[in-house]
């Protein structure tokens, strides 16, 4: 049972595991320490158990660089410093990002309708809503791409500016990148023909920056702060709408009486931490549970009982955690 890095509920658990680290509190008929290989990880489960086991266009009609292997051309990147890749490669920035399940999504109106208004608004031909992964930066939306860059949605970090305004979490305004230092080394100057660019990182009302809503144009110019302003408004309108989405996906994995990892999202997340350990070291799954709730709901009323496992959901996880240094 493995899921892709852009299925919600692997992008939930991954979240988890870099907020808290702690296992969810999981029904089983034994507390049990568990080991395996990794990538071998599977689990079994029944009603009440779970059993881990191992076992015009602005651009240039040059052709596209593959973009197969994006992990080995992102290490050519033109990062002004290295601690704006380990921002980048932050894992709660990247947990928050895919928790979205935007990267690689279909075109949506929602955000094509933006950078449509970007554009016209701001005479250029180019904009973009960049979700900026790891190795590569993904369009959600695009407007002015040629043809070769707008069918495969997407460029190694080597080709990105927007990854600037992701790693320092500020607007990047440059008026001709050629004779900017902080990017006169990116590829995209050379492929895409990228000259002159402002782009605004998208920061999510948890305090992750994702991507960026930029606006491009091949020949210098000098952004006035009316089109900075209206490309900041632009920003504000993607970010509500990819908080709603955020939003929307976590609610969907909690239980919305007591708050705690459903099913699907306890699943995922012991496959994930056990992926990460590399089959190395142990797994420990701890059982808690509410013996005959039945007599509970019947004796005090489906109000009473319902604060019952509201109180307990919100003890059992500040109990089992593990100690801190």
């Amino acid at each position: 049972m493995m899921r892709t890095k852009s299925d919600p509920v692997a992008a939930e658990a991954n979240h988890l595991n870099h907020a808290i680290g702690v296992m969810p509190a999981v029904r089983l008929p034994s507390p049990s320490a568990l080991t395996g290989a990794a990538g071998k990880a599977t689990l079994v489960e029944s009603d009440q158990t779970f059993v881990v086991r191992f076992s015009e266009p602005l651009m240039d009609q040059r052709p596209a660089p593959d973009t197969s292997d994006m992990s080995a051309m992102a290490e050519t990147a033109a990062l002004g410093e290295h601690e704006d890749l380990e921002m980048i490669r932050d894992g709660a920035r990247l947990a928050a990002l895919r928790d979205l399940s935007l990267l690689d999504a279909t075109e949506q109106e929602s955000f094509d309708r933006l950078t449509r208004l970007a554009t016209a608004a701001l005479g250029v031909p180019v904009s973009l809503v960049s979700l900026v992964d790891a190795d590569r930066q993904f369009f959600l939306s695009q407007q002015g791409l040629g043809d070769q860059w707008a069918q495969a949605r997407q460029t190694p970090l080597s080709h990105s500016f927007c990854q600037h305004a992701v790693a320092t979490r500020q607007p990047l305004v440059i008026s001709d990148a050629r004779e900017d230092p902080r990017v006169d080394g990116n590829l995209a100057i050379r492929d895409l023909g990228v000259i002159a660019y402002a782009g605004i990182p998208l920061i999510l009302d948890d305090g992750h920056a994702v991507g960026a809503f930029c606006a491009i144009d091949s020949q210098p110019r000098d952004w006035t702060e009316a089109e900075l302003a209206v490309l900041k408004d632009l920003a504000a309108t993607v970010t509500e709408l990819l908080d709603l989405r955020a939003t929307v996906a976590r609610e969907g994995l909690y239980d919305r009486l007591t708050g705690l990892p459903n099913r699907s999202l306890l699943v995922a997340h012991a496959e994930q931490h056990l992926q990460r350990r590399g089959g190395s070291g142990r797994l420990v799954v701890m059982c808690v549970g509410l013996d005959d709730f039945t007599q509970i709901n019947q004796a005090l009323g489906t109000d009473q009982a319902d604060a019952v496992l509201t109180a307990a959901g919100s003890g059992w996880p500040r109990r089992y955690a593990p100690p801190t240094c």
